[in-house]
């Protein structure tokens, strides 16, 4: 009898066990819905800082790699324009100039080119000319190092630098010329994806010291020496608007460079840097 009552009861739990988690009842659709729906929104929050999150990393992966180029463009550069003796071509969109056989790569510091017992890097003269007799005209081929532009003895000029922006290619380029030899031998790329159409602007120095005349060209006594101040007609330029002439160019003393990049060419600029130049050797080259 008492194995009967306790099988009996067993069944009896076993039933109400059942009843509880299998009901027959189930869940209402409006039940169902409100789920589904919860689950939705929980999956679009996800979803969108999942593509929040993935478009700042590539934003600022892009922007990194932006500003690393740009630091490494403009160090070269910065380097090139602070080597600077003789502005050739002087716009706002490319600089060509000279500069000192030094800055070729394939200078040999350790060489004697005169034979005087002094290595090139320690010789003030590396070719032995200082002293020499030359026509006006041939003034450019003698002299101590910082003034003598054929320190070989080529009868070339040793070195000319190239810095340009292409606005079509919106390219950003650097290139160099040794004794003369044609254009596109060393032509590096800088930049490309570049935004701005210009990149070069030019100051001179207030009241001329560091370049010739002695007169006052800060004409609205800002402090600054621009573009237009060199180039006044009153100041002895053209009044073109364009450093163009020998007279301007020699008045140049500060170089300011601009550069910016385009990254995920979505037409925005995604990094940019600028700097400003004083070549030293341009104020010495200058001197009587």
């Amino acid at each position: 009898m008492f194995l009967k009552f306790k099988l009996y009861t067993r069944i009896r739990g076993f039933r109400s066990c059942y009843k509880i988690c299998f009901s027959e009842q189930g869940s209402t659709l409006v039940e169902l819905m409100i789920a589904i729906t919860v689950t939705l929104f929980i999956a679009l929050v996800i979803g969108n800082l999942f593509t929040s999150t993935t478009r700042f990393l590539t934003e600022s992966d892009t922007k990194v790699k932006a500003d690393v180029n740009l630091r490494f463009s403009m160090d070269k550069v910065e380097t090139a324009l602070l080597n600077a003796d003789f502005f050739y071509v002087a716009r706002s969109t490319e600089v060509l100039f000279s500069a000192d056989l030094i800055t070729d790569k394939d200078y040999s510091r350790t060489s004697d080119f005169d034979g005087d017992g002094i290595n090139n890097l320690s010789d003030p003269d590396d070719d032995n000319d200082a002293t020499s007799i030359q026509p006006s005209t041939a003034q450019w081929r003698i002299g101590y190092d910082l003034k003598d532009d054929d320190d070989d003895n080529d009868n070339q000029v040793d070195m000319r630098w190239r810095i340009y922006l292409s606005t079509h290619q919106k390219v950003f380029y650097l290139d160099y010329s040794k004794n003369n030899e044609s254009w596109g031998s060393h032509v590096e790329t800088l930049v490309v994806n570049f935004v701005s159409t210009t990149a070069f602007t030019f100051y001179g120095s207030k009241n001329d010291l560091l370049s010739q005349g002695g007169a006052n060209l800060d004409t609205n006594n800002d402090g600054m020496v621009s573009i237009s101040e060199i180039d006044a007609v009153a100041n002895g330029g053209n009044g073109n608007g364009r450093l163009d002439t020998l007279a301007e160019r020699n008045r140049i003393v500060t170089v300011g460079i601009l550069l910016d990049r385009d990254s995920n060419k979505d037409g925005k600029r995604d990094s940019q840097l600028s700097t400003e130049v004083m070549p030293p050797a341009l104020y010495i080259k200058r001197r009587p």
